[in-house]
């Protein structure tokens, strides 16, 4: 299931900023909290058979039109809550992004069940996305910065160099891939407000590598496996869960990393699992050389495949943001 957007002109463009609104809260409210936050409820069985998701609108169907046929969860959910990952009609809740010719439907949070915790408020929290060009951002970079303002963030652009003067009171700070990793390091890698960055141009300038052979790619074909499930970064997915990263029609590559110290071991490359895919390191916690003066996180891909991801890679990018702006 992926969500490819139009990219022609105005209606595109509001398309997007619809879609995005709707996975942006959608997403983060299917993360459930049993035992431990983001945590699954067990109880409900998922919505099937929803016609493919509902219709999707020829020409632009209005975002949030619910899939027809789909069967209602049931049950209760370990830890408190029945789950509400099972949507009421369709599969788990399908909502169809209208564009001409039909787009997949986005997953969201059903009606079957209500959740156990209510999902992390980013309302009025600053961040700066530091970008190669502020004044023209590639669709990936408009999309993470539609995502974390549908949240209620209020998102300001910036380069990597010269170092924005406001960096160091933002909440969070997240570099694009499309930055130089050593210039957006040296602006602000010993700053402490919390920093989430993606792809691996920022491993070694940030000090999560000792060197470049503690690093490398992978097919996006690869899946990941999650390792640690007890993390908010894991958001609910299960330790040994296998998940999808980029459309199989996007032809591009993951990246990993064997990060020094003591990082919070993600995900991985599926059968490779020192090859680092998601990591981060706490506040004060030792990374491969230096002490963290912050949350540091970094996610495999880069900015520039957010159009392209699969569902699962759009939970741990929600997740990604949460926790490095201030979640459990």
């Amino acid at each position: 299931m992926m969500w490819q957007p139009r990219r022609d002109g105005a209606l595109g463009r509001a398309v997007l900023a619809a879609a995005v609104a709707v996975l942006g809260s959608a997403l983060s409210c299917a993360q459930l909290s049993g035992t431990q936050p983001g945590e699954l409820g067990t109880g409900g069985s998922s919505g099937g058979g929803g016609s493919g998701g509902g219709s999707p609108g020829s020409g632009g169907a209005s975002p949030g039109a619910t899939a027809s046929g789909g069967r209602a969860a049931s049950g209760s959910a370990s830890g408190g809550g029945s789950t509400s990952a099972a949507a009421s009609g369709g599969a788990p809740g399908g909502v169809p992004v209208g564009s001409s010719g039909g787009s997949a439907p986005i997953p969201v949070a059903g009606s079957g069940g209500s959740a156990g915790t209510k999902k992390v408020d980013l309302t009025g929290k600053k961040v700066l996305l530091v970008v190669d060009n502020p004044a023209s951002l590639d669709d990936g970079d408009q999309m993470l910065s539609d995502l974390m303002a549908a949240r209620g963030m209020v998102v300001k652009l910036g380069a990597a160099t010269p170092a924005d003067a406001s960096a160091s009171s933002q909440d969070l700070i997240v570099g694009s891939s499309g930055a130089s990793g050593a210039d957006f390091a040296s602006s602000y890698k010993d700053l402490a407000v919390p920093i989430l960055t993606f792809g691996n141009p920022t491993y070694q300038p940030l000090d999560f590598i000792v060197g470049s052979s503690g690093k490398g790619n992978a097919p996006s074909t690869s899946q990941l496996t999650v390792i640690d499930a007890t993390s908010y970064l894991a958001a609910s997915f299960a330790a040994g869960a296998n998940l999808n990263v980029i459309s199989p029609t996007r032809n591009t590559q993951i990246s990993w990393a064997v990060p020094g110290g003591a990082p919070i071991q993600v995900a991985s490359v599926m059968g490779s699992p020192t090859e680092l895919c998601v990591f981060a390191y706490e506040k004060g916690g030792m990374m491969s050389k230096t002490v963290a003066p912050a949350r540091r996180a970094s996610l495999c891909w880069k900015t520039d495949a957010i159009k392209d991801l699969a569902i699962d890679s759009y939970r741990l990018m929600v997740a990604a943001i949460e926790w490095a702006a201030g979640a459990p």
